[in-house]
């Protein structure tokens, strides 16, 4: 088992990294998130500092608003996710970064993640352990790092309710832990030769 996750750490590269000014003004990128705002701009030929995609925009400003409005006090411990990309879905979640700076008080930390695969994956879980459709949505869950509360809130149910659905889908799979529901994903991919979470 332990070969088995050296392995798949040696195959998986990290997230697609990007830091904003409040300006907009693109701060720091790395190759990764270069590559997915290629990928959804749908153009290779497009600089990324010329236009970030709207979507990429969208959460970009909503930290931003939330953390300029009065009610937002614990503006640092926000987070807002969306999933963009019709074919290769790319998981975009965004946090806000002090900067340190009065005139400047706010920047945006955005990673980025193909998550294209993760659907197949659970597909094949959920075909191997007999589990209900809401437990395969539980388990995509799961696999994109959303915690109880967020897969409550995304499928609109209680979090008790997510937290059944996991004690039956670990009876189900004979996993102790959340992390091992996942790595049935892993194996589950590895099978097909593929890499979970695998970028452009």
């Amino acid at each position: 088992m332990m070969n088995n996750i050296l392995a798949w750490q040696g195959l998986r590269t990290g997230p697609g990294i990007l830091i904003l000014r409040s300006t907009g003004e693109v701060e720091y990128l790395n190759s990764r998130a270069h590559a997915f705002i290629r990928q959804l701009h749908a153009s290779p030929h497009l600089g990324v500092c010329e236009h970030l995609p709207p979507v990429v925009m969208r959460v970009a400003e909503s930290i931003q608003t939330l953390a300029m409005s009065d009610r937002a006090k614990a503006w640092e411990r926000l987070e807002i996710s969306t999933v963009a990309g019709a074919q290769d879905s790319v998981l975009i979640r965004g946090f806000g970064l002090p900067s340190g700076e009065e005139k400047e008080p706010i920047r945006v930390l955005l990673l980025l993640e193909a998550i294209g695969r993760c659907e197949s994956a659970s597909g094949r879980v959920k075909q191997r352990f007999q589990l209900t459709d809401r437990e395969q949505m539980i388990v995509e869950g799961l696999a994109t790092g959303r915690t109880n509360k967020e897969i409550a809130a995304e499928l609109r149910i209680r979090e008790p309710t997510v937290k059944a659905h996991l004690r039956n889908i670990m009876e189900k799979t004979r996993c102790h832990t959340r992390t091992a529901v996942v790595g049935l994903l892993l194996q589950s991919e590895s099978d097909d030769g593929a890499v979970f979470l695998e970028g452009p």
